[in-house]
């Protein structure tokens, strides 16, 4: 947990480059997987599938393992964390750790989900790489690949996890889908449409190469 939050904080500055509001979506996860670490150090491990939050104490040359909760909102296991943390003694009257209320204005979990939820999340910004050659290149081959697999198409499989091929294939088919079939709900593109089928922020990529028809592979 102690890696994942140095990552996700290293990622999160990473994204800052490009977009603040997802930097700010992936700079919470820094904050939870630290939180998450706390929890872990004391004894406490949510469990998601059972709903259930539990305590490790120690019991003579063992651990003594007690359900303490069913998890906050039937699920919620961030919350989970941040809660037990804050009421451990060396914590409670520190204001740097919180319970973590995402109804509360004023926590990490209701701005993280302003960030990811809310209608602000149009203010798209130009793609700044360090590299557009190697992008514009990347994300050619992408588009090709993938319109040329549509017609076999396969799902991300856990059982051979990571599969970022067939993760990145599917989500650019369903985008290039989407685009499809809004132009053939509205026929005529429109001024709204047609200014923002292809965004501005991403034209100099051109990520929707045209195909001769659905499901047939292009050439070489």
């Amino acid at each position: 947990m102690w890696e994942r939050a140095l990552q996700s904080l290293i990622v999160a500055l990473a994204a800052s480059k490009l977009s603040e509001i997802w930097a700010c979506t992936i700079g919470y996860y820094a904050s939870h997987y630290s939180m998450r670490a706390f929890g872990h150090l004391y004894g406490y491990f949510a469990l998601y599938r059972r709903r259930l939050l539990i305590e490790l104490t120690p019991f003579g040359n063992r651990y003594k393992c007690d359900a303490i909760s069913g998890l906050p909102g039937g699920s919620r296991e961030h919350r989970s964390y941040w809660t037990v943390i804050k009421r451990l003694p060396p914590f409670v009257n520190d204001d740097l750790f919180s319970d973590n209320d995402e109804q509360a204005a004023k926590s990490d979990a209701a701005h993280r989900g302003v960030a990811s939820y809310a209608d602000h999340l149009n203010r798209f910004v130009a793609f700044e790489s360090g590299d557009k050659n190697w992008m514009r290149r990347v994300l050619s081959q992408l588009a090709y690949t993938a319109l040329a697999r549509e017609a076999s198409v396969e799902l991300p499989d856990t059982g051979d996890f990571p599969q970022l091929d067939a993760v990145l294939t599917v989500a650019y088919l369903r985008i290039y889908r989407f685009r499809e079939h809004l132009d053939q709900l509205l026929g005529r593109p429109g001024h709204f449409w047609h200014r923002h089928r292809m965004p501005g922020w991403c034209t100099e990529l051109d990520p929707f190469p045209p195909r001769q028809s659905r499901g047939v592979p292009f050439g070489d």
